[in-house]
């Protein structure tokens, strides 16, 4: 009998078996398809540039010349093997790889997908700015225009697989990301000395590399220290999603099948941003903050973070792309250093749009608050009451249980519940994405004004809807004048 009831077990498990890897081989087909069926693949998600710098280039490629070099021998492939592809025809308003579009980034002068240096008689400081994943430098110029005033040398590097075409991402590795910013902290080094101080101010992803990068340049003295470092919307840790993105890839490759490399096809409208994202680079990120994890896990075992930069992070607390607690948990509260500080963006409490809301980010700020010792200066910047749009800052500062709250006179503007990761680096006057057109027939995506039936545009409807600049600029503006001692 007791035989007999194993033989009906061992059935059941095997039955149970067939059933789960029936579901996931269908669910994966039902995927697959999905994928297969959506948009067709364009030349700028199949063209594979050969002059895109890589870490393996390290050895031949050591200075900012050398980059430069390579970038514009890039630029010259990408012109000979896309743009030369979509010329003639009718022309597009709205797409950034055909010349004589509204879109089209060489239009412009400069053009902001490339590296850029701006040099200062007598710098008294350096400032290297790293951009986010899928972006340019582009999103650093506003942040970079203060700094620069300040009398800063400001270097935005482009970041190797970006500025060019969405398929760069398919191939790139965080690796090569890291290299590139050894080769921008060693010119600023050589170029003003080993005296005057550098900065790091990094935006998404080049947080984060501005987070590895200070934690390899504690255990190695070839590398220039940074003095300081301002992280804007930190991808510190990311969505659990992220962990599949590696898996997807190999099945891509596997099967043969290139969309399935894809996570989102979308139009190519924005001058200075993909819109279609492959899976390689959410992979990218993700190996990125395992990194870092492994790194502090070495160096604060051996209580050897006390020499990590001041650190200034300026976070909105609802972020679709990153995770706001994780710059909490997996980064400010194991760093050993002292004089670090947290900006973070509550969304706007006025009572009539409570009813609505689909997302409170109230429990990950309390838990912040409820933790006993905290060990950098927290700011949250949230409304005065529920009964009006005016901001105060609460701040609770180490060793302190009690928030001191401030006027900073600053509202929320009509018709913005939140801000958006995308949204912080960017002015309300940028011109490309602030909160008013600059010019008549200029392109605009600050405030897209597009009504109709749900369905009807290829761009999704949270695409026009995230916000793209912050209202509160000039408050972070001014924080991290304050934080740099300017």
């Amino acid at each position: 009998m007791k035989v007999r009831g194993l033989h009906i077990l061992k059935k059941l498990l095997i039955g149970l078996l067939y059933t789960v890897l029936g579901t996931v081989v269908g669910v994966l087909g039902l995927y697959i398809y999905i994928l297969q069926s959506g948009p067709k693949l364009q030349i700028w998600h199949k063209v594979h540039l050969e002059q895109e710098f890589t870490a393996a280039m390290s050895d031949e490629v050591e200075t900012l010349e050398d980059y430069l070099a390579l970038e514009e021998r890039l630029f010259q492939e990408m012109e000979d093997k896309v743009y030369s592809q979509t010329s003639g025809g009718r022309v597009f308003a709205l797409n950034r790889y055909q010349h004589g579009s509204l879109s089209d980034p060489t239009g412009y002068e400069p053009n902001y997908n490339r590296t850029f240096e701006w040099k200062s008689p007598a710098a008294k400081a350096g400032l290297l700015l790293l951009h986010g994943l899928s972006d340019s430098p582009y999103s650093m110029v506003g942040l970079g225009r203060v700094l620069h005033a300040k009398g800063m040398q400001v270097l935005g590097l482009r970041l190797p697989g970006h500025g060019t075409v969405p398929a760069a991402l398919v191939h790139a590795q965080w690796q090569d990301l890291a290299a590139a910013t050894r080769i921008g902290m060693r010119h600023l080094r050589k170029t003003l000395g080993p005296d005057k101080p550098i900065y790091i101010l990094g935006y998404s992803t080049g947080a984060a590399l501005a987070v590895n990068y200070s934690l390899d340049a504690l255990g190695d003295k070839e590398l220039p220290r940074a003095k300081a470092l301002v992280l804007i919307s930190p991808a510190i840790g990311v969505s659990p999603a992220a962990t599949f993105a590696k898996w997807q890839s190999r099945l891509s490759w596997v099967l043969g099948m290139e969309k399935v490399a894809w996570t989102d096809l979308l139009p190519e409208y924005d001058p200075y941003k993909y819109g279609s994202f492959a899976v390689n680079a959410g992979d990218l990120i993700h190996q990125l903050t395992l990194a870092i994890g492994k790194k502090l896990d070495a160096l604060t075992t051996k209580g050897g973070t006390g020499d990590f930069p001041r650190t200034l992070a300026i976070s909105s607390s609802v972020d679709a792309t990153v995770s706001m607690g994780a710059v909490v948990d997996q980064f400010l509260a194991r760093v050993g250093n002292e004089g670090n500080e947290f900006v973070l963006f509550d969304i706007d409490r006025l009572r009539e749009l409570q009813p609505i809301l689909a997302k409170d980010p109230q429990p990950e700020i309390q838990a912040i608050l409820g933790t006993k010792e905290l060990a950098f200066t927290l700011t949250i910047v949230t409304n005065k009451n529920p009964e009006t749009r005016e901001v105060v800052t609460q701040v609770r500062v180490p060793g302190s249980q009690s928030l001191s709250v401030t006027d900073v006179h600053e509202s929320w503007p009509l018709g913005v519940h939140s801000l958006a990761h995308v949204s912080l680096p960017f002015s309300p006057a940028d011109p490309l994405y602030g909160a008013t057109q600059s010019s008549p027939g200029a392109l605009h995506l600050g405030d897209l004004d597009a009504r109709g039936e749900k369905g009807v545009l290829s761009i999704p409807a949270g695409g026009i809807l995230r916000l793209r600049y912050n209202p509160f600029f000039r408050y972070t503006k001014q924080r991290i004048l304050t934080f740099l001692g300017q």
